[in-house]
């Protein structure tokens, strides 16, 4: 209402060029009529038109990217509560897994069940003391994924065939903690027998900016398909709001009868 007011004000004056009265002299000598609304009126609302278009599609504008920033947030906030959530999905996992191990080894009165748990204890700290951390070294991880590897062998037998290979470039290299202990725990539950040969092979490596990680296993007689649905359907969604499209995942039955799994990470945007 303001700014109409004034633009009705500034348009009652006859603002003109210095040649207006010699160019209306010439029209009238060649009775040319002259319009009612006078020019330095039409220029006034010419004027005030196109500052009301450019500010109401600045405050569009800006309107639009407030929310868009807003979405971005929230979209930023939901995903790490849901990250939250899966990484405490881990935790529990872990722990049923490594206590059902301990329990087997004290019912038959092993004489591993102190290293076993002492094993638990590391495992145990190193969660507690990652567990709110966004990124952890990988040496940090590769040393967690060999001490649960360890603890895991001491309740084997004979038959089981358990390898694991590492090759850093970089100890350094940051990643997210608990990020591929899943695909172990996988293998081992999925993978082991007491009775019949199986194995279970596992491979990480970092050259430059990548990492790779491969666990492969046998199928001891066991539909692993199903029962591996939940766990990978967590870690697939994880990768996918960590990692977006920096990797890659291969997993299912091959054709020598094994499992295997195939994940390789760009890290060079954390560097």
């Amino acid at each position: 209402m303001i700014s109409l007011t004034v633009t009705f004000v500034f348009s009652l004056y006859d603002i003109t060029s210095p040649f207006y009265h010699i160019w209306q002299q010439q029209l009238e000598t060649v009775n040319v009529p002259i319009w009612g609304i006078r020019m330095n009126q039409q220029a006034v609302w010419l004027h005030y038109i196109v500052v009301v278009i450019f500010c109401v599609a600045v405050g569009m504008l800006t309107e639009a990217y407030r929310q868009r920033l807003a979405r971005e947030e929230l979209e930023y906030e939901r995903n790490k509560a849901e990250l939250a959530l899966y990484k405490a999905q881990i935790n529990p996992h872990f722990l049923f897994n490594t206590l059902n191990t301990i329990y087997g080894l004290l019912i038959t009165h092993s004489d591993k069940t102190e290293k076993a748990l002492e094993r638990f204890i590391t495992l145990t700290k190193y969660m507690y003391n990652n567990a709110g951390l966004e990124f952890i070294s990988l040496a940090e991880e590769v040393e967690y994924i060999g001490h649960y590897i360890g603890l895991q062998e001491l309740r084997l037998n004979e038959f089981a065939d358990v390898r694991f290979h590492s090759e850093v470039e970089d100890d350094a290299v940051l990643v997210h903690p608990m990020l591929l202990i899943t695909f172990v725990e996988n293998a081992f539950k999925y993978g082991i027998s007491s009775n019949t040969p199986c194995f279970v092979h596992i491979s990480l490596w970092q050259h430059g900016g990548e990492l790779g990680f491969e666990v492969t296993n046998s199928v001891p007689g066991r539909t692993t398909a199903a029962s591996r649905q939940m766990g990978l359907a967590n870690c697939r969604r994880r990768l996918s709001l960590l990692y977006s499209d920096r990797h890659s995942l291969d997993c299912g039955l091959t054709q020598e009868g094994t499992y295997r799994v195939r994940l390789v990470i760009d890290l060079r945007f954390l560097t």
